[in-house]
């Protein structure tokens, strides 16, 4: 059975959809076996056809938002979190923040309309992959910071390139975190985003001279 907004598309092009699923679908299987090399190869070659498929870049994503090993070098560390932030912003640019925006200002009836009961869960998966990307873009920045309330790079660690000209690292962080909020009500999410909007609410209020307000964290990450 045809998915609605497969309806107008051309047998070639729903067969080059259907090729490009099932390559994006294979990175993950390379990603859980660990062949990276392999995964950046393919990942590569998806990209350069298709720069703003979502799903394809919830994968890369997904590849670069790892935590690092223990002892971890100030350059690795700083490569490391790049190309999550990199990752990050191509899916915040692919969800499509306007449309969302305007999405979910408004109050769906889609109980008996199929195209829009499909409309709304590709939002809702479009929701969740920006809150993804949003939540990694915070809580990687952080992580090049030294501990809180410090808000200075790590010794060894540039943030050129990461920190744009002009901004300190602590208003590039409350940037991160501004946006962050306008899109997560931590009470609604899972357990797991719950635990990391904890964790980056502490990492930004205890750097911003707001401790008091910082609470408890919690969660996967040093912030």
């Amino acid at each position: 059975e045809k998915k609605e907004e497969d309806k107008d598309k051309s047998d070639t092009d729903r067969e080059n959809d259907e090729v490009r699923d099932a390559r994006v679908k294979f990175l993950k299987k390379l990603k859980d076996d660990k062949k990276l090399p392999a995964f950046d190869a393919l990942a590569a070659d998806l990209l350069a056809a298709f720069p703003a498929h979502l799903p394809l870049l919830k994968e890369v994503l997904a590849r670069g938002d790892v935590d690092g090993e223990e002892g971890e070098a100030a350059p690795a560390k700083q490569e490391r979190v790049a190309r999550a932030l990199h990752a990050a912003a191509a899916v915040v640019a692919a969800a499509g923040v306007d449309a969302l925006a305007a999405h979910y200002g408004l109050k769906h009836d889609k109980e008996q309309d199929l195209a829009l009961k499909a409309k709304c869960k590709e939002m809702d998966d479009r929701k969740a992959a920006l809150l993804d990307a949003l939540l990694a873009r915070v809580e990687r920045l952080a992580e090049l910071l030294e501990a809180a309330p410090s808000a200075a790079a790590l010794p060894g660690v540039s943030l050129d390139g990461i920190v744009p000209d002009g901004k300190t690292p602590l208003e590039e962080l409350k940037g991160a975190w501004t946006l962050l909020q306008q899109w997560c009500v931590a009470k609604d999410q899972t357990l797991d985003v719950q635990q990391r909007y904890s964790k980056v609410l502490c990492a930004v209020y205890r750097r911003d001279g707001r401790a008091g307000e910082a609470g408890g964290g919690g969660g996967r990450r040093r912030t």
